[in-house]
């Protein structure tokens, strides 16, 4: 808890009075994906999470605004992003700096009514690839209004800063950015034209929640990834140097019992059913995303027809899967994880209006079984 003072005069002496407390939270950090295009200098990007909670004292006066501010210690690092999950009139300030605040409620107006006590923020801080920990200082102030016949409004703040440091930061996206051999995803919703707009909103938010559990449950962080996505669908590029003898048996079995969970109880109308593909090879990043033939094939084979008829010709399960010969050589024939190699079926992708032809191999997973719930 952290004491807010005015200062108030009578007759010649002026004196500290206190008219609020504020509770501030410890950052919390979270995954700040990498935007296009990346910095054009090597830096990356966290997210940091912070509540505050306010009450004024006495209880007869009343809150009508609040001010929160973070200034980062290192003036390298810099805001990029600044928002809320909390309602009410918000402002920001201090976009691409090293300090920078958020300010709720409306000063000018004590007879809005419209103030809350507890505020959410967020921000997105771009910081340089040799930090080591990020540190600064947080700020509450607020804006008090007291009388009932004669409304005073007077500013408070507290008499020290609340220090924090964070000392788990992301790694570089210098190593998102390297050419190298790399694994590709890229997923797609089947008939998700199907949906209503309020649907398809509903579906999205399923689709990327399995996704993201599907990622965690593969061991991937996702500030890890470069996620280029779309209505129906997302590409991946994964980092290099993973061991996909771990990851991609992982992330099918991720997917796999994500889409059960997920459809369990709904009609055949509301199911999620997706069409998944996996490739790998050489990639460089460009100006307009990454280049080289994997990221293209990846594509091609996700929206193959082949794909689309064995998941078709399935409608018990959620998920197909096709992936390039050479993963199924490296990976599924050599029996890592619960890959097995007989579940795999050889094919022939021809898209001659494409220029693609590849031989790859089909698997659509079983549904598994959900733990009971009693």
């Amino acid at each position: 808890m952290v004491d807010l003072y005015t200062v108030r005069r009578r007759w010649f002496r002026e004196r500290a009075v206190r008219v609020a407390v504020a509770d501030l939270a410890e950052p919390v950090p979270f995954p700040a994906a990498a935007e296009r295009p990346f910095p054009p200098d090597a830096s990356r990007r966290i997210g940091l999470r912070i509540g505050v909670e306010l009450e004024s004292q006495p209880a007869s006066s009343r809150l009508v605004a609040a001010h929160l501010r973070m200034c980062l210690d290192d003036r390298r690092a810099k805001a990029v992003s600044l928002y809320t999950d909390s309602p009410g009139t918000v402002s920001v300030e201090g976009l691409d700096d090293h300090a920078f605040g958020w300010t709720f409620g409306a000063h000018g107006n004590p007879a809005s009514g419209a103030f809350q006590n507890r505020y959410v923020v967020n921000v997105v801080i771009q910081i340089p690839d040799d930090m080591k920990a990020l540190t600064g200082a947080l700020r509450a102030d607020v804006s008090v209004a007291t009388g009932r016949v004669r409304t005073k409004v007077c500013h408070a703040c507290a008499r020290t800063a609340t220090e924090f440091a964070v000392h788990a930061l992301p790694a570089s996206n210098a190593g998102l950015r390297a050419p190298s051999v790399r694994l590709c995803f890229a997923a797609d919703i089947e008939r998700f034209s199907r949906f209503s707009t309020p649907e398809a909103a509903a579906v999205q938010e399923r689709f990327t929640d399995l996704l993201a559990q599907a990622w965690e449950h593969a061991g991937i962080a996702p500030h890890e990834l470069d996620l280029e996505r779309g209505g129906d669908g997302q590409a991946v590029v994964f980092p290099s140097g993973i061991d996909e003898s771990y990851v991609i048996p992982r992330l099918v079995e991720g997917l796999a019992r994500g889409l059960a969970r997920i459809n369990a109880g709904r009609d055949e109308h509301g199911v999620l059913r997706i069409r998944t593909a996996l490739y790998r090879g050489h990639v460089a990043w460009a100006d307009n995303g990454w280049v080289g033939h994997p990221p293209t094939a990846v594509r091609r084979l996700v929206d193959s027809p082949v794909l689309r008829r064995s998941l078709a010709d399935h409608p018990e399960a959620g998920l197909a899967l096709i992936i390039s010969d050479t993963i199924y050589q490296d990976i599924v024939a050599q029996g890592f994880g619960d890959l097995p190699p007989g579940a795999f079926l050889p094919v022939q992708v021809d898209l001659p209006q494409k220029n693609f032809a590849e031989p790859a191999w089909l698997h659509v997973p079983s549904v598994p079984n959900l733990p009971s719930s009693t």
